[in-house]
Order: C-alpha cells, then structure tokens, then sequence
C-alpha cells in the first residue's frame, strides 16, 4: 500500500486506519489493494455532504478510481492527485499564515523564490507544512509541483518583500545558500562580518549596518 495514499484517506474519512508492511488494516479487516480500501470507505460514508468531499479533493480522487482500469496506472495518477492536493492546502493555502506565524518564514521564503532554487522552496515547505500533508506530498513529482508555483504570486512577494525591508533584502540577495541565509537569521558571529565585507565591496554596507550594526558593534 502506498504510504501517501492511506494518509490522504487517514486525513479524509474519520475512521483509524493502521498501516502495515504491504497492507492496511480497517475495521479488522486487511487490504492490500488501495481501489478496494477506497471504494469500502466511501461506500461507509455516503452519508457526508458532497462539499465534505469536494473540499478534500475526493472528489477527483473518486474520479481516478473509477476512470482508470488498470491498478498501477490508477496507483500513480492517485500519487500525483494526492501530492498536488496536498501541496495547494497544506503549503499554498497556508502560506499567508505561515508568514504571519514564524518570525524567519518571509525571509526565508523571500531568499527561496527571488533565487529561484527548487530545492530550497522544497526544503522551505517541508519545515513549515504540516504533518499530515507532508507525508501525502511525496506521492508524486515535487519538482512539478514547485516549477508549478504561481509565478505572479512569487513575483509580488518579492515586490512587496523589497519594498517594505529594503536593507534585510539586500542582505538576502548576498547569501549563497540556505545554511547562509540560515546564519544571517541567527546573527552568527563568525559569518556576520563575512557578510559586512561582501555588502561592503558592492557598496551595500549600508544595509547590515542599518539591521545589525549593533550586533557587531559599530
């Protein structure tokens, strides 16, 4: 059974389903086959709204199920839907709220789009998504799912981002990777004056002065 798949209909239907190697248990009966699991769990709850299940996705999950013959083929389309899913509610659709939240997610998150770095914005939703749509995610293709990302959504961010803290986005802009970025959050004291220098022979020293002149002691 594939792990991302039972947590997806773990986080759908309100029922404990315990998981195994190679099948799942559901009320003291054994699966090892996800259309059979999925068919038994939506035929036990008929009796939820359709929004119940639109809101969730089901309703192109149902969709797969029963427009696909062939178990594996369905099995990896499932994969796909089910990442997809996860990614638009448990990352997009939380992203506001992630930002307000944690004190580091808006510069990290600035750092991730304005360079571009796929790997980066993975490792960024990863830290802050929740659990449960965590583990639905690696169902399917994270680099589709990231090179998908709303490019004016990011754009604006990055508008926004600059035009409110100009000196920390210059900072941000310097930093070579995400351990860097990471370091400059935390203030380190052997990085920072690295940092100073490199703004410095751009002409950019202004900016770590104006946010961290204290910490070095300028």
């Amino acid at each position: 059974m594939i792990h991302s798949i039972v947590s997806y209909l773990a986080w759908v239907f309100p029922v404990q389903i315990r998981s195994f190697e190679g099948y799942v248990v559901y009320e003291g009966q054994e699966y090892t086959s996800e259309r059979d699991l999925i068919v038994v769990l939506y035929s036990n709850f008929l009796s939820l709204p359709a929004s119940y299940y639109k809101d969730r996705g089901f309703d192109r999950v149902w969709e797969v199920v029963n427009g696909i013959a062939d178990d594996d083929v369905m099995i990896v389309e499932l994969g796909y839907e089910i990442a997809e899913l996860a990614w638009k509610l448990g990352f997009l659709g939380k992203i506001g709220k992630i930002l307000i939240a944690h004190a580091d997610a808006a510069p990290e998150y600035y750092w991730c789009v304005s360079q571009g770095n796929e790997l980066a914005m993975l490792n960024f939703a990863l830290k802050y998504i929740h659990k449960a749509f965590k583990d639905m995610v690696f169902g399917g293709s994270m680099k589709s799912l990231i090179q998908s990302f709303h490019e004016k959504k990011r754009e604006e961010f990055m508008r926004r981002f600059r035009l409110i803290n100009p000196q920390q986005a210059e900072i941000l802009d310097e930093c070579l990777s995400e351990s860097e970025v990471e370091r400059f959050l935390k203030r380190d004291a052997e990085f920072m004056p690295v940092l100073r220098q490199r703004l410095m022979d751009k002409g950019r020293g202004a900016a770590i002065d104006h946010i961290t002149g204290g910490d070095l002691g300028l």
